[in-house]
């Protein structure tokens, strides 16, 4: 393993994306700098910053364009639920989730569009675990 997630989800991000919405700290917080420094002290590579934990299920079009263009500096994963169809299984333990519009997000013409006028790198993990962590 060389690279890891942090679930470091910016709330204000998320309020200035959608001002209306109410968001809320996690509990967990505080320990995530504490153990982004332990992970750099033994060499792991983790993400800036994430997002789709507040709108887990809930990642379309509408909520990555507006997404965007606020992102912070740094490395951001957005993680979303795509799916081509879905199941019955799937409906019964992802309930209220959106996978196709997701995936459709995925898809979208306007996202590319987005990504390529934002001049936003797009990377996997394996990527990032080949450059040297900044210190």
């Amino acid at each position: 393993m060389r690279a890891v997630r942090l679930p470091s989800e910016p709330v204000r991000v998320l309020r200035r994306a959608f001002p209306k919405e109410r968001y809320s700290v996690p509990f967990y917080s505080p320990w995530i700098e504490i153990l982004r420094r332990r992970l750099r002290r033994v060499g792991l590579v983790a993400n800036d910053n994430i997002f789709g934990l507040a709108w887990s299920g809930s990642m379309v079009e509408q909520r990555l364009m507006r997404l965007l263009p606020l992102l912070p500096a740094g490395v951001s994963e957005i993680y979303l639920h795509p799916a081509t169809s879905t199941s019955p299984t799937l409906a019964a333990t992802m309930r209220g989730y959106r996978q196709e519009e997701e995936f459709s997000a995925l898809l979208s013409p306007a996202i590319k569009g987005s990504v390529a006028e934002l001049g936003i790198r797009l990377v996997s993990y394996s990527d990032l675990s080949m450059t040297p962590i900044d210190g």
